[in-house]
């Protein structure tokens, strides 16, 4: 990588060109890093190697070398792809030429399983391996890694490595072209290049080494891809104006405070540009987490624009805790329904979300001895989409430190590579693996969460926080701290998963899905519709078994008995707001038997305008985000006891509420061929049992139940 230096650009509504005052520049091209791809001379960026570096080195080609002559090796009859030995890649040099002309290379094999030893100094330290080695004369091969979208499988443009050509895809000759140097070569590590894609015993001995790949990289580059219509540009100026306005801010930043905090007005171009900017396709994909996670130096660059990554993701990260990250998808929502119909598939713009999970992973890579416990990360980056569904887990497990290494083969099912991964977590804590089931429909086994597919819900009881708030099976400890025992069992084929747990209610009645679980305050009759249903079938129950009032027990259900943040318990507070908003949505006062009213409400003093201004807006956004939390994709529901519950969307009458020992939350279960053998539909809330109550319930006896 050719030695960073920095550039004296500016940004076209820099103070430099359009304000009078000549030093006090700011925008973001002012001092953006340079990114360089790698080339031959990168020593003057590096410091000299330690002796015991240059002894480990040669020791390392000397062993490698030793084995490769050992080997029978097999017969290589020309072409691009020469076999390749443990832990060697192929780098390709791309020559140097002008944009258009055509793409000329050559493949080189380098071993990228090196690390560098630690040195023995105090502090210890150890000098991070950023480059693979050629074995033929030892020497240190410095390559970028490229991350990108592969697009369209349309393979209309092609490369000349060596006397052969290889066919590329628009998307990767479009990077190339702003890769390539007119000076000298660069190196580079290309997926769809540098593995023979036509070769399956090449990809299964390749794929297992992209997280090598990538962590020895000289230095990484996001592509996402040409700016084609979009201003790229603008994004970037803009999502740096706006970090430097909002990084200090203490409440969340709304649009009536943009023209204070000089930021463009909400319906402004440059937030489209954002937008756009956020919804490239790069942010959604599955290999791009390892790619970035793993990787020491990353530079995004979309067009012409190049950003290092380290300042990107501050500005995400300031932009989302200011609240403009959710702002932005809103916006995005409401342009969309504007639209004609054509353009209504466009992805909501999530990028900043991602970019934020994934600064998230790389800190806790650099804080921490130990890499995160896998089914940490498999739910952390459920987000993200594979072309094949099973390549999301191998993709995960290079992050992860794990004896769970499944053979990468194009022959092994989808359902045999997440079940292997979820075995361990499972032994572990098997309600933490139940409360990623997140379906449409259950599966088979039906207990094993789909990682393809993103979840569409927020876990009722994943987080351990949620132990503070809910025990339905009981409490996890006994008096003296120590965690009781989980009692399952795996049938020998290890699909049939046997716990025990009380079958203690069924579903009643159901009321629709909620797709948008708005909490509206300026058009509440017209906003409110999805969820307002609701209240007619709670108003058929007279009386709450818990003995709470109907009302109570109707607001509790619908925040899943929790605050905004999660951590804490639905305070009182936001019973007076919702009942305002109740109110006002289905056009009634005393919506529910059990609703009562303040002095200030029965008076008109407190009014959705009230919700506006001060401490009633804050009790108001935090309700929002308790009630988005736990009823978005949800349905409410009353079981046969008359029980006010929250359900998987896939729910239907009859289905059973299952609470298994020792377990946080309830399940809802569909029963197979008894009671006894049933499978998963996914976690549920039910006011009232929360806490324990049904265990303590002689006449319901605790069995052995099945999922299959």
């Amino acid at each position: 990588m050719a030695e960073e230096s920095f550039t004296y650009l500016h940004s076209s509504s820099c103070s430099t060109i359009v304000g009078p005052d000549k030093d006090s520049c700011d925008c973001f091209l002012s001092r953006t890093t340079l990114y360089h791809a790698a080339t031959t001379d990168e020593s003057h960026t590096l410091r000299s190697l330690h002796e015991t570096e240059q002894a480990a080195i040669r020791k390392f080609v000397a062993r490698k070398n030793a084995v490769k002559l050992a080997q029978t090796q097999e017969k290589f009859e020309g072409g691009v792809y020469s076999p390749l030995c443990p832990g060697e890649i192929r780098v390709l040099e791309l020559y140097p030429g002008d944009f258009e002309t055509p793409f000329r290379g050559i493949l080189h094999a380098v071993s990228v399983d090196f690390e560098y030893p630690s040195l023995n100094t105090y502090p210890v330290r150890k000098r991070n391996t950023d480059h693979g080695i050629s074995l033929p004369g030892g020497s240190t091969v410095w390559y970028t890694a490229l991350s990108y979208v592969w697009g369209a499988p349309q393979f209309n443009e092609t490369i000349q490595v060596g006397d052969d050509s290889i066919k590329i895809t628009t998307s990767l000759a479009c990077a190339l072209q702003h890769l390539r140097s007119e000076k000298q070569s660069v190196f580079l590590w290309v997926d769809q290049i540098c593995i023979n894609q036509a070769d399956a015993k090449d990809k299964e001995q390749q794929i297992p080494l992209m997280g090598l790949v990538y962590s020895h990289a000289t230095n990484t580059l996001i592509w996402l891809g040409d700016e084609g219509d979009d201003d790229a540009a603008l994004a970037f100026e803009t999502l740096h104006r706006a970090y430097s306005a909002v990084q200090y801010a203490e409440q969340a930043v709304t649009p009536a405070d943009f023209a204070r905090l000089s930021l463009p007005n909400a319906n402004d171009a440059a937030w489209r540009e954002v937008r756009q900017l956020f919804r490239r396709p790069w942010f959604t994909r599955l290999w791009t987490i390892q790619e970035a996670v793993l990787s020491l130096r990353i530079f995004v660059k979309c067009g012409k624009v190049t950003e290092s990554w380290d300042d990107f993701a501050s500005w995400c990260a300031s932009l989302q805790q200011a609240g403009l990250l959710d702002w932005l998808v809103v916006e995005s929502t409401i342009d969309l329904l504007n639209l004609e119909t054509t353009t209504k598939s466009l992805p909501p713009p999530t990028g900043g979300t991602t970019v934020n999970a994934l600064q998230q992973e790389r800190f806790v890579r650099a804080v921490t001895s130990q890499h995160r416990v896998l089914l940490d990360v498999l739910v952390s980056t459920r987000y993200a989409q594979a072309t094949e569904a099973k390549d999301k887990v191998y993709g995960i497990l290079a992050l992860v430190e794990t004896d769970i290494k499944p053979r990468y083969s194009t022959k092994v099912s989808v359902r045999d590579v997440y079940h292997e991964v979820c075995l361990v977590p499972l032994l572990e804590d098997p309600y933490r693996i139940l409360c990623c089931v997140d379906h449409d429909a259950p599966l088979t086994p039906s207990w094993i969460p789909d990682w393809s597919a993103p979840r569409v819900t927020e876990s009722f009881g994943y987080s351990t926080k949620s132990l503070a708030l809910y025990s339905a099976g009981g409490s996890r400890y006994n008096l003296g701290g120590n965690a009781f025992h989980i009692r399952l069992e795996l049938s020998d084929d290890k699909k049939r998963l046997t716990l025990q747990g009380k079958i203690f209610d069924s579903i009643a009645m159901l009321g629709p899905l909620t797709t948008d679980a708005s909490l509206d305050i300026d058009e509440p009759a017209q906003n409110n519709k999805q969820w307002a249903p609701y209240v007619d079938i709670a108003h058929t129950q007279g009386h709450y078994p818990d003995g709470s009032s109907i009302y109570d027990a109707f607001w509790q259900t619908l925040v899943a008995g929790k605050d905004g943040s999660g951590n804490a318990r639905a305070p009182k507070d936001y019973s007076e707001v919702f009942s305002l908003i109740l109110d006002s949505s289905v056009g009634n006062m005393s919506s529910l038997p059990g609703q009562t009213y303040s002095t200030r409400r029965q008076k008109g003093f407190f009014t959705l305008d009230s919700l506006r201004s001060r401490k009633p807006k804050q009790i108001y956004e935090d309700l929002q985000k308790a009630f988005r939390a736990a009823l978005q994709n949800r349905r409410f529901a009353v079981t046969e006891k008359g029980y006010f519950a929250l359900v998987p969307r896939g729910t239907e009458v009859g289905y059973r509420v299952c609470v298994f020992e020792h377990a946080n939350v309830p399940y809802v279960i569909r029963c197979v061929k008894s009671d006894r053998v049933v499978e998963l539909l996914g976690e549920a809330y039910v006011h009232g049992i929360m806490e324990g109550q049904v265990m303590g319930i002689a006449d319901v006896t605790t069995q052995p139940i099945t999922l299959v």
